[in-house]
Order: C-alpha cells, then structure tokens, then sequence
C-alpha cells in the first residue's frame, strides 16, 4: 500500500562524500552492535545476537515492475526471525545507468533489521533476485551485464562499519562484496532515497534523470515532478459542485474524457456526496453509480482513476473495475476493514481528515491545533 500525502519539493542530488554519507548513517544507528567488522577482511560466518541495521539498494526495469518489488520484498521479510523491513524511501524512475537502450529503472532504498551477517545477507539478496528471474550467469546467452533485470537488490550499507571487503568463497557464482557500495556516490537513484531516509544533505531539485514516482496497476505510475490535477466526477444526485450532472453512464465518461483532455492528470469517481449535511448512501447503490462508469472509463482511456468511498466493499470492486487509487474522506476511521483491503489491493491509498460523518461534522469543528490534531488522528 503506497499512502499519498502532501509532496514537499524534491532535491537534486549532487556528488556526496560517502564518508560524510557513511557519519550520516552511523548517527542515525541507534541501536548498539555486537557483531563488529574490521576494515578490509573476509569471512563466511559472523552471527550477530542482536539485530543489526542495514539499507539495501532495490531496483528493476523489466514489467511488471512494481510486481516484481512486492514479490522480493515478500521473500526479504518471510522469515521475520532474520529480516524485519522498517521503513522505505519513496520509489523513483531513473534513466539507465552503463547501457543505456533500455527500459527506466525503478528504484527505492530499503531500511532493514537482520541478524545476518554480510555475506549471509548477500547470499540472501542474490537467493531472492533469483527467484524473481533475475540471471546472474554470465555465460547465459539472455545474460547482459548492466541490462534489463527483473529486480536488483544491493547492500549499500551495514552497521556502523565503514569499510568491508569479502572475496568470492567458492560459491557458484562467485560474489564480491563490498561496503560501503562503491558506486554510491555516482547513483543519483541510490543518493536520492537515501535523503528520503535521512541519510545525505538536500539540494534544490532533482535532475532530469529521476522522478518520484507513485507506481499504479499494469507497470503505469503517477510522476511527482509537477502538481498532479484531478478531474472530480460526481456520479450522485446531491452533490455541492455538479450533483445531477451525470444521467447516465455514457455522459460520466464523455465528462471524464473531456476534463482528461483540458489536463486533468486523475480521474476521481464518487458515488455519495459527502457535503456538509449528507445522509449515508446504500452500499449496494453506490456501486450501481460508481462500478458501471470506471469500468466503461477503463475500456477507452488509460488515464489514472481514484474511486472516492469510505466503504471497503466499493473499493474493491472499484480496483477490480479498473480504478487505480482509493481516495478515502474518513481516513479508513468509516470501515474498519478499509485498511487491510487497500493494503491487500496493493493500491495507492488518500488518506484524508473528516470528524464524524457528512451528517455530524459541522457540529465537530473545534480544534485547538488544527494542524497538530489532524496530523495526530492520521
């Protein structure tokens, strides 16, 4: 589940000093680190009795690649007595790095816990590529050195140690590793999300080269780099702005087709008004207004739709139909079942603020700190 909230100005990466990188890093390690790793040596085994922390580079440009991330991400955290994910960057396309006739990348940093040492991590990452049909063979005749790969996963770095080099142990193939990565500091898709975590300075925008990203269904994605514009289409009877409108299924998407065509970048589809004062709308009939008009919008436009409901049932069905966002007024507070049904759709999520219901709300408007309370309740 991706949640979209309110985008601050993305920073252009610049050339970083990894150590000023690495300091960075070791800052933000709060946890203490038993498993200790000298500068420049090689080992198989290093068990560690208590987590330590590690970021992993993830990347891939072979569709469906958001599919692809979700399936390594899976496998990474499956056995949660080794692997916890904590936290991730947001997810950026890139241009190609080394070859460059090829699809974009997309690319993300992941923040994990795990008590594998780095060469058990390592074996783990490749394990995972693996199984996401990434070919590591060389001498395999689909094999391209810096080419298409369905998932890549790397180890930027590991605990608070500042230098870690293994050789290739006999396993086939061999791997070398490491740590700090040492193409860091000329990966723009590497520098920016390691900002999102914390790690590295700001600058003022991002290059030409990389764009945040929301990924949508079937390999398509919502670009961050501009103020995304969406098209509003009420398919209900009492709506404030343009209730009534809309007669029949045909007339929403000639309406969606033409705000799609002024610039619209999404398409959002609400079948109960939420005005001030509104009364709750009959599951069963928000679904006759709303389902019919995403999946005839679907057929003849590719353009991004959010379902705007409080109920979980409609977006589902809405998701099934062919939308693409779920746009919630009640912050997942309405339906209890709200959350886990985005998050099992694997959708992008709008989470928003509302006291009470259409019906109550303006009687529930006092607020001592209205930036403070509505940040706090989502």
């Amino acid at each position: 589940m991706f949640l979209i909230r309110r985008c601050h100005h993305i920073l252009k990466p610049n050339v970083v000093d990894k150590a000023s990188l690495f300091s960075r890093f070791q800052r933000k390690n709060k946890e203490g680190i038993d498993c200790k790793i000298k500068q420049k040596i090689s080992l198989s085994t290093m068990p560690c009795d208590r987590p330590v922390r590690a970021l992993l580079g993830i990347g891939g440009n072979i569709a469906p690649r958001f599919e692809y991330f979700c399936k390594a991400m899976s496998l990474l955290k499956e056995d949660s007595s080794k692997i916890c994910n904590v936290r991730t960057s947001y997810l950026y396309e890139t241009q190609p790095m080394y070859v460059t006739d090829q699809p974009p990348f997309w690319n993300a940093v992941l923040e994990i816990r795990t008590y594998l040492d780095p060469p058990s991590l390592l074996l783990k990452l490749k394990e995972i590529e693996r199984n996401c049909g990434r070919i590591h063979d060389n001498r395999s005749k689909e094999y391209v050195e810096n080419g298409p790969r369905t998932i890549d996963l790397d180890i930027l770095y590991y605990g608070n140690d500042n230098e870690y080099v293994t050789r290739p142990t006999g396993d086939e193939p061999p791997f070398d590793l490491q740590i700090p990565h040492p193409r860091i500091d000329e990966r723009e898709f590497v520098l920016e999300p390691l900002r999102d975590l914390g790690i590295g300075g700001k600058e003022d925008s991002l290059s030409k080269n990389i764009e945040r990203i929301i990924p949508l269904r079937n390999d398509r994605s919502l670009k961050l780099d501009h103020t995304n514009i969406m098209g509003i289409l009420n398919a209900t009877p009492d709506s404030f702005s343009d209730g009534g409108k809309i007669n029949s299924v045909d007339d929403a998407v000639s309406n969606a087709l033409e705000m799609q065509d002024m610039g619209a970048d999404i398409i959002d589809i609400g079948g109960e008004s939420t005005r001030p004062g509104a009364k709750e709308v009959e599951i069963k009939e928000e679904m006759t207004r709303v389902i019919p008009i995403v999946s005839k919008l679907r057929e003849v436009s590719d353009v991004p739709i959010s379902v705007d409901t409080r109920h979980s049932v409609v977006a589902r069905e809405a998701i099934i139909a062919g939308a693409d966002i779920v746009n919630d007024v009640s912050g997942g507070f309405h339906d209890k079942d709200m959350l886990k049904t985005v998050s099992e759709l694997n959708v992008p999520y709008v989470m928003m603020h509302m006291r009470g219901t259409p019906e109550t709300m303006q009687k529930l408007t006092d607020y001592d700190d209205v930036v403070g309370e509505i940040s706090s309740s989502l």
